[in-house]
């Protein structure tokens, strides 16, 4: 054993050394760049698939009296290319019953996605064309259902608490083959009675933990996803600031000390362009440089994507492992993000025992907080500082609360409702 780990902590510092002499040459002779790298890194981004940007949340298989999420984007890809085949009828209107609404979900047979923020089906179906009319398009929606039996498809909005419903003219014999055939063990989870915080974990869970290499980002990758005149802009320098500027005014600053990457830029609206969709191009145009990104959610006029690692969402500092995209008025595009990702993962064997979601309601309730004042409770990696080098970032898994549009971990916000019940 001791044998493996100084095998793991030699890899470990010959990556990080990497990682240094990659950052030295980002950062050295930043404003004399030869434009035969510029065009080398034009070249090497590849944008994002958008489809892989807007997968759901979760995936569940509803099996008898089970229901398992299963966590790997594999079976989601699979599960909307199977949708997109299908072919539908007798689309229904809007319909506002919130007891329908919750018989619905309490299915045997089929499956369930959902996003944490509702979503424009007329963006949705944007990306995933599904072989349905303009019925919808002004319809959003968090949860999508299949119900095998029924063959029907429902969207239903937690928050407006109406849905709408499509039969399908299909065979699904062919859909849930493909779909078996990805899914894998999962979590069970199971549904609070009456109450939009969904399902939970039913047990206990141990989870890995991950750690990673960071790998800084140059400006340029920034400036050709970003810029509409990638070739021709001005760089000035002023403390930890470096400030990119275009012909069009459009600017772009990097902070050295944080990493935080600033973008603000003109916006320009095309007929029936949403500015969902327009922040979706803007982060595909990233490629896959600064990891797995996925839509996470929407918070009025900015919307959040986060990097997932197996399943679950990063939540850490000064925009690391996130790019949050904000339409001002209509006029300005502001996006933020980090120049730090993780790229090179660094081998170990480390898991860490996490509460089931029972049991965190439980402690929320004994700290004498609200459910019903919780929008979300998710899991999630926290971005830690490696303790032996800061050229290396561990992912630690932990439950996450989000309240008053704002996420904390559970640990965070049990001190804040102590906080709170000692100020009173």
């Amino acid at each position: 054993m001791k044998i493996k780990d100084r095998l793991i902590r030699l890899l470990l510092i010959i990556m990080v050394g990497l990682s240094l002499i990659l950052s030295i040459k980002i950062w050295t002779d930043l404003g004399q760049q030869s434009q035969k790298n510029d065009d080398l890194m034009a070249q090497k981004i590849k944008k994002r698939s958008k489809k892989d940007l807007l997968l759901p949340a979760h995936l569940y298989l509803h099996d008898d009296d089970k229901v398992i999420m299963q966590n790997q984007g594999s079976i989601e890809k699979t599960t909307l290319a199977n949708l997109a085949l299908l072919e539908f009828s007798k689309e229904t209107r809007p319909i506002k019953d919130k007891e329908v609404m919750m018989k619905l979900q309490n299915f045997t047979d089929g499956l369930e996605m959902d996003y944490l923020s509702p979503i424009s089906f007329r963006d949705f179906n944007a990306i995933y064309q599904l072989k349905l009319t303009k019925t919808w398009n002004d319809f959003s929606f968090n949860h999508l259902l299949v119900n095998y039996r029924e063959k029907k498809l429902y969207l239903i909005d937690d928050q407006k608490e109406q849905y709408v419903s499509a039969c399908i003219d299909t065979s699904l014999t062919s859909m849930q083959k493909n779909i078996s055939a990805k899914s894998k063990k999962g979590i069970e989870v199971q549904r609070i009675s009456d109450h939009h915080l969904s399902y939970v974990a039913l047990d206990k869970l141990d989870m890995k933990c991950y750690s990673y290499v960071l790998s800084p980002q140059s400006y340029t990758l920034f400036t050709q996803a970003l810029f509409a005149n990638a070739d021709s802009f001005t760089i000035k320098e002023r403390d930890n600031n470096i400030n990119l500027t275009d012909v069009k005014e459009d600017s772009l600053n990097l902070n050295r000390q944080t990493g935080e990457v600033t973008f603000y830029g003109s916006l320009q609206l095309n007929q029936g362009e949403s500015s969902f969709l327009i922040s979706l191009q803007a982060v595909s145009n990233l490629g896959n440089e600064l990891g797995n990104l996925r839509f996470f959610e929407t918070q009025g006029n900015m919307t959040t994507y986060r990097v997932i690692v197996e399943g679950f969402p990063i939540f850490a500092q000064n925009y690391c492992g996130q790019v949050n995209v904000t339409n001002e008025n209509d006029k300005h595009l502001r996006l933020m993000t980090n120049q730090n990702s993780i790229q090179i993962p660094i081998p170990t064997t480390e898991t860490l025992a996490l509460p089931s979601g029972k049991e965190v309601i439980a402690q929320i309730k004994k700290a004498h907080g609200n459910i019903d004042n919780i929008q979300n409770l998710h899991i999630g990696y926290r971005w830690k500082q490696n303790e032996d080098t800061k050229q290396a970032v561990d992912l630690v898994p932990a439950w996450y609360v989000q309240t008053e549009q704002q996420w904390l971990s559970l640990e965070q916000y049990i001190d804040q409702l102590q906080e709170q019940k000692e100020d009173k």
